[in-house]
């Protein structure tokens, strides 16, 4: 208030669009900016400065900064960003508040708003909010308008058709697409696809492409799938495109294609997709997708051209450029090579293995002769040495020339997370020179289990997903849910997982305590082949408080020297750089996850788990041992609640205070950890499988799926 106040009475000042130097944290730094977790963050900045000020300075730059302090506050709950601090009440009351706030916005303001910080769909939102969703179209000029009265907000030429995927896939050329910047779009007849100037049909789909924030939906885009069997295009020239239409009027959409699965990029001029016995290009003047038949000479005239344009051509990359000339030009010479055996390939997190990945990596490799098993992993983790000490085949050092190489000629990529392309060293600056060669099937072989609601980064089409395997008929009845769109397309298949297999009981007597991590407590994650750095402000968070407290608790202690039990606290990959944050005590041993430590171990040879809401929660339930939930009210899930639910399917008892859960344990102790009826008959519900055959089950899927044309 103090600063534009200031400002007011100068009028003297100028906008910069880059900051060098600053000593505070921004806004607008969703991980480190802790004034997020605090609700006047929200409340009393809307309620005591926000619309106080904005009725009393109305100046068109006073306007702008504070659609941007308030746009700030939705943006850090973004999605998987949000913070939990308002409960539905509050968020209700915030929501008041901006509505009160928009009304002295100008639509220009709002129209012309721009920033790298905040959500495109945000501001289209606030529009519909302004003009309490009386917006219309009008057409002038040739032009679709949108407008709220008089006021223009939006116009159809920023319309746009994004690819998602581009694949050939039985017989079929087939296209998930979704309409960008739009608030046009409602119903199926306004969009209509073209094959060959005639009208083709496409299927509409509510596959997951919400923007949210506090949880709530603000947007959803339009999203379809066109399916074109290959027999139905004619063998010279195919074109694809799409139109809006609106009454009478009709207007050519371009194509947009932003993600590795969508195989071209058009900053190049001889971006291609070669496929079956045809060739895909896209002609940017006339926004048409060209489908032609195939022959050699084309191809290679297309290569060549591409590999000119990376080498002369990529403008501010030019080192980048040369390096994907180089990968580019070495593929085609080892082609041949890799053409003996078909290459499949698995990995867990970067710096750490042991996980499905890995398990199902070692059951190919001694079970299929006739396919290169290969597994990723950073060369500087522990986990890389003794897999090579152990003289297992095929383990690819992370961006090595072999792992790009084993990439580009993949035929299944095995996923325990959402981005293959990502944990292969695809990047984005990177897939943009290859996406035409990263034609692997994904198959989900997954990290934790999939009941909670993960349908942003796990439906089908944001990796292309082909298989998804399970372990639990709950998972599937998720995944089943429209937003995750695998339901009309045989992809969930109920196998269980590969590291189940090695889940044996070997009890110890260990009491192990491994809650899973929270947004703001752990710092910000610099690359997927590294584990998060050190937080210097996690020893403020209620997270640490929480956690020191329980495993120095001189009741608990001294319970587990009484019954003679070893207590373990094992720390989430995500919070292990923060281990000597915690007081040590020499009852209570604090493992960091990424350590030279082994899951399978630790699991099997504990007693009892002290878990929230930790994945391997499952992995403990699967060998029937007991399990207690502490859910302390002051430290709420970063997560979307779904098909399980805790109260009536968890497989233990759900405490809220320390020295209740203190109790438990030690009650447990003292009658040999053993799980209750009640907990058993919930997880012979939950498991379909028990028997230790997940990877063959998984094979055996697999192998049935290649036979299918």
């Amino acid at each position: 208030e103090f600063i534009f106040d200031l400002l007011l009475k100068i009028k003297n000042f100028l906008f910069i669009d880059k900051i060098c130097y600053y000593t505070n944290i921004l806004e607008n730094d969703f991980n480190n900016n802790h004034t997020q977790y605090l609700k006047e963050f929200y409340l009393e900045f809307m309620k005591d400065f926000v619309l106080p000020y904005i009725k009393k300075h109305n100046e068109p730059w006073i306007q702008n900064s504070l659609l941007y302090l308030v746009s700030i506050r939705y943006c850090s709950n973004l999605n998987a960003r949000n913070k939990h601090v308002l409960n539905d009440k509050e968020v209700d009351k915030f929501e008041e508040y901006t509505e009160k706030f928009l009304e002295h916005i100008d639509y220009s303001t709002l129209k012309n708003f721009y920033s790298h910080y905040i959500n495109s769909s945000l501001i289209k939102r606030f529009i519909e909010i302004k003009s309490n969703n009386h917006l219309k179209i009008d057409v002038e000029d040739d032009t679709l308008l949108l407008k709220a009265g008089d006021e223009i907000v939006q116009e159809s030429d920023s319309l746009r058709v994004d690819t998602k995927t581009l694949e050939y896939d039985k017989g079929k050329l087939c296209i998930d697409a979704e309409v960008l910047n739009s608030i046009f779009i409602r119903k199926k007849d306004q969009l209509v696809c073209y094959v060959n100037d005639k009208e083709y049909d496409y299927k509409v789909n509510d596959v997951y492409t919400y923007t949210k924030f506090f949880n709530r939906i603000y947007h959803k885009k339009y999203s379809f799938r066109v399916e074109i069997p290959l027999k139905k295009l004619n063998k010279k020239k195919n074109t694809i495109c799409f139109s809006y239409k609106y009454g009478d009027y009709k207007m050519k959409l371009r194509t947009t294609f932003k993600t590795p699965s969508s195989k071209i990029n058009i900053t190049w001029k001889n971006t291609y997709f070669s496929f079956a016995d045809r060739i895909l290009t896209y002609n940017v003047k006339k926004e048409d997708i060209i489908v032609r038949k195939r022959h050699a000479i084309t191809v290679v005239l297309k290569e060549l051209g591409l590999l000119f344009e990376y080498l002369f051509r990529s403008k501010h990359k030019k080192k980048l450029g040369v390096k994907s000339f180089l990968l580019r030009t070495a593929y085609w010479v080892t082609k041949p090579f890799y053409k003996k055996k078909k290459v499949w390939i698995s990995f867990d997190k970067l710096f750490k293995g042991g996980d499905n990945g890995e398990y199902y990596y070692h059951y190919v490799a001694n079970n299929k002769d006739d396919v290169t098993m290969c597994y990723v992993i950073n060369k500087d983790s522990a986990d890389y040495k003794r897999l090579i000490d152990s003289n297992c085949k095929n383990i690819l050092p992370f961006r090595s020339l072999r792992h790009y190489l084993s990439v580009l000629n993949c035929e299944y990529m095995f996923a325990t997370h959402a981005n293959p392309y990502d944990y292969n060293g695809f990047t984005s600056g990177v897939e943009k020179y290859f996406r035409d060669l990263l034609t692997f099937k994904t198959v989900c072989i997954q990290h934790g289990l999939s009941v909670n609601q993960i349908a942003k980064f796990q439906n089908r089409v944001y990796a292309n997903t082909k298989l998804y395997f399970c372990a639990s008929k709950y998972e599937i009845k998720n995944l089943s849910l429209p937003e995750y769109d695998y339901k009309d397309y045989n992809a969930l298949k109920l196998t269980g997982v590969p590291r189940y297999d090695g889940l044996q009981n070997k009890d110890k007597k260990i009491i192990l305590i491994t809650p899973t991590w929270r947004h703001e407590s752990s710092s910000k994650l610099v690359h997927l082949n590294m584990a998060r750095q050190y937080n210097k402000d996690f020893k403020e968070s209620v997270y640490y408080k929480v956690y020191n407290d329980l495993i120095n608790d001189s009741k608990l202690i001294e319970a587990a020297k009484k019954y003679d039990y070893k207590i373990v606290y094992l720390l989430h990959p995500a919070i292990s750089s923060q281990i000597d944050d915690f007081e040590k005590n020499e009852f209570v041993d604090v493992i960091a996850a990424t350590s030279n430590m082994s899951y399978e171990k630790i699991l099997t040879e504990s007693s009892l788990m002290v878990t929230d809401y930790s994945g391997v929660q499952f992995d403990f339930a699967y060998m029937r041992k007991p399990i207690v939930y502490y859910h302390p009210t002051e430290l709420p899930p970063h997560y979307e609640e779904s098909c399980f639910i805790y109260d009536t399917m968890g497989f233990g008892p759900i405490i809220e205070k320390e020295d209740e859960l203190v109790k438990t344990i030690c009650d447990y102790m003292k009658t040999g950890c053993k799980m209750k009826e009640e907990y058993i008959s919930r997880a012979n519900d939950f498991f379909e499988y028990d028997d230790f055959n997940n990877c063959k089950r998984i094979l055996e899927v697999i192998e049935e799926e290649k036979d299918v044309k």
